[in-house]
């Protein structure tokens, strides 16, 4: 997975969007890798950009909920981000407006319904950052499509109490 950050300072700016996104495909095109790379980011607007130069690799829509706090020592992407409000049970929705497979949501912002509606559309759902064993395990019980942790040998350990394999 490739996160692509963008300057909310250039958000208007769209040739350095273009630049940006050229200059990374070229990169993994060069080194065959373009079936192996996901290009994610909170800026769909530079997904978009993505979707258009590449459309063989995947773009993970990633989406924070305003009301989620920041995780602490980064960025915000909420600075970037699509304005979800009046809109939060409808992500699903615009993520598979927008031309996504992969829905990326925060641990904290995701419900039974939202995963529900994420597998009507046939997204693919992929939380982030699921850290504690309680999340981990609830995430296990949402039959979530994966997880992404900073501690994966936490998630295998789970995922085998489950009696699930892990791949």
């Amino acid at each position: 997975m490739l996160d692509l950050r963008s300057d909310p300072d250039y958000s208007t700016e769209f040739a350095k969007r273009r630049r940006l996104v050229a200059v990374m495909v070229e990169k993994i095109r060069s080194a065959n890798l373009e079936t192996r790379t996901l290009l994610h980011s909170f800026d769909w607007k530079l997904l978009e950009e993505c979707q258009r130069q590449a459309p063989e690799m995947p773009t993970p829509f990633l989406t924070q909920l305003p009301s989620s706090p920041d995780e602490v020592g980064e960025d915000s992407s909420k600075s970037v981000a699509p304005n979800f409000k009046g809109r939060i049970d409808k992500i699903s929705d615009l993520v598979h407006e927008a031309g996504g497979s992969l829905w990326c949501p925060n641990v904290r912002d995701i419900t039974a319904q939202g995963i529900q509606r994420a597998k009507e559309l046939g997204l693919c759902v992929v939380v982030w950052t699921v850290n504690e064993p309680n999340d981990i395990e609830a995430m296990i019980k949402l039959r979530v499509d994966a997880i992404v942790s900073d501690y994966p040998g936490r998630v295998q350990q789970k995922l085998v109490n489950c009696g699930m394999e892990w791949i």
